[in-house]
């Protein structure tokens, strides 16, 4: 058996020097190295930015849908999941997680897939801290404002602004936040006024990104109190248009890149759903 990368680059063909995520062609023969595991695929889950990209492309047309991912055996697009008939395979660097007994695999899956999120936020909100979290209405939103409602504490303050008011109502009857308003992700100034007002112009310790579309990195950074933390979730941001912005105003923020893995996500994402039935029920209704 042929020795292989920890990374997987012994499978990148063009260009050198890379890593297999961002190569622009790879070897995908299914002989495995002796550091990967061959596995069968049946169903994707397509992170939002890109399932939304994907869906404009093809003008929500299921068929085309297909098409553009290369025959896929269905599609559901209010989950952003594909079921395919395939095969993977796995390097020794790669993460992964086994599916728990006691949650329904579509529902596991859905969680999995933005597992990063709601870690991080475990991991960054600090007991008294405010935060926001823009997306709050969305599925890792709903999993981000539970953790740091969870994290903050009776001192602390949390945040949501929902997408619509439909959004912003679902994560309303969680109660997982202390206030919650819908707006335009992309109306920076909006969203810092409103912010300002709620927390008597001190803005937020921990800002969270979890929006699907582009142009909200302003947002996000105005919500930001000077010396705090902007977690960059959403996979449509632009971290030029954050660095410039950010210059441009003069805010001197922390800025994290959106890292889907952090240690023990699956676990953290997961448990989410075993200590919130409102939460659980919601995402089953949703993403079952």
């Amino acid at each position: 058996m042929k020795k292989g990368s920890p990374f997987g680059t012994h499978r990148v063909i063009s260009p050198k020097g890379v890593l297999p995520q961002p190569a622009d062609v790879i070897d995908n023969t299914m002989e495995i190295y002796d550091n990967e595991v061959l596995i069968d695929v049946h169903t994707l889950n397509v992170d939002s930015a890109s399932f939304t990209q994907i869906e404009k492309q093809a003008d929500g047309d299921i068929e085309e849908i297909k098409k553009i991912m290369k025959g896929i055996v269905a599609v559901r697009p209010d989950i952003d999941q594909v079921d395919i008939k395939g095969q993977a395979i796995l390097f020794q660097s790669g993460i992964y997680a086994k599916l728990p007994k006691d949650l329904p695999e579509t529902l596991a899956l859905s969680v999995l897939d933005v597992a990063g999120a709601p870690a991080q936020a475990a991991k960054l909100v600090k007991p008294g801290d405010t935060v926001v979290v823009i997306g709050g209405g969305g599925k890792s939103g709903i999993l981000c404002l539970y953790e740091a409602k969870k994290r903050a504490g009776v001192t602390g303050k949390v945040i949501c602004i929902g997408g619509s008011e439909k959004s912003t109502d679902r994560a309303r009857k969680l109660d997982i936040a202390d206030e919650y308003f819908a707006a335009d992700a992309t109306d920076a100034v909006g969203i810092y006024e409103k912010v300002s007002a709620l927390t008597d112009g001190k803005l937020a310790d921990i800002v969270i990104n979890c929006v699907n579309i582009e142009n909200t990195e302003m947002a996000s950074i105005l919500a930001c109190k000077d010396d705090g933390t902007v977690y960059f979730f959403s996979m449509a941001t632009s971290f030029t248009k954050a660095a410039l912005g950010a210059e441009g105003v003069g805010k001197d923020v922390n800025m994290i890149v959106g890292n889907g893995y952090t240690k023990g996500h699956a676990e953290i994402a997961l448990q989410v759903l075993r200590e919130s039935p409102a939460i659980k029920e919601l995402f089953s209704k949703m993403y079952s």
